[in-house]
């Protein structure tokens, strides 16, 4: 019973800090917690600039995977990496045995991440009991935005942009009938492998 009260505690202490405004959850890279506010984030320049650079390389036409290749050959640091190194609070308090493999969900994350135009979204996630630590994603309709909080690193036409580059699929061709058994010598006894006997071999002679 007492750890369901905690739990409902901070649940509503979480409530309170999001309707103020204030981010419940560990700033993402690019930014720290301000030394004069801890409830707020401030920009932390040397990842803000980072950051910078792979919204820059998706805009001028980068693939997710080639972005992660280029900083690996760069030998740049993981973003939970480049937390433990500064100190910052953060869930892996180990150094990774590759700190530099950047991944496709890495950047994709970054890149997908409104946080950096200013706003604060909360209540991405939620657990369905206090005794589960699996956090599972929220509808958006459950979120909590606020704009315009602390100061963007990306502009919100860019950021907007990128959200673009992602939507836009590849176009499926246009459709051509083409008989998949095309090019066989012997095109109707290859069919009828297929069709249960639709097509039979011309050659074979037929029994009456």
């Amino acid at each position: 019973m007492y750890v369901s009260d905690v739990s409902r505690k901070l649940r509503s202490s979480q409530k309170i800090k999001s309707s103020q405004g204030y981010p419940i959850g560990k700033p993402p890279y690019g930014y720290m917690r301000d030394p004069e506010n801890r409830k707020r984030w401030a920009v932390d320049e040397e990842a803000a600039e980072m950051v910078q650079r792979i919204f820059k390389m998706r805009l001028d036409g980068e693939s997710v995977n080639g972005i992660a290749l280029i900083l690996r050959r760069e030998r740049v640091d993981i973003p939970s990496v480049y937390a433990m190194k500064k100190g910052y609070d953060c869930p892996n308090n180990r150094l990774e045995r590759q700190p530099c493999l950047w991944s496709h969900a890495m950047i994709t994350k970054i890149l997908k991440n409104q946080a950096y135009i200013g706003d604060v979204i909360n209540f991405k996630t939620y657990s369905k009991s206090y005794k589960l630590k699996k956090r599972l994603p929220n509808d958006p309709e459950n979120w909590e935005i606020h704009k315009n909080v602390h100061n963007p690193i990306i502009s919100r036409k860019h950021w907007e942009q990128v959200q673009r580059t992602f939507e836009s699929k590849r176009r499926k061709p246009k459709h051509i009938e083409k008989n998949m058994f095309a090019g066989y010598p012997d095109y109707p006894f290859k069919r009828s492998r297929f069709t249960n006997g639709e097509a039979r071999n011309p050659h074979r002679a037929r029994r009456y």
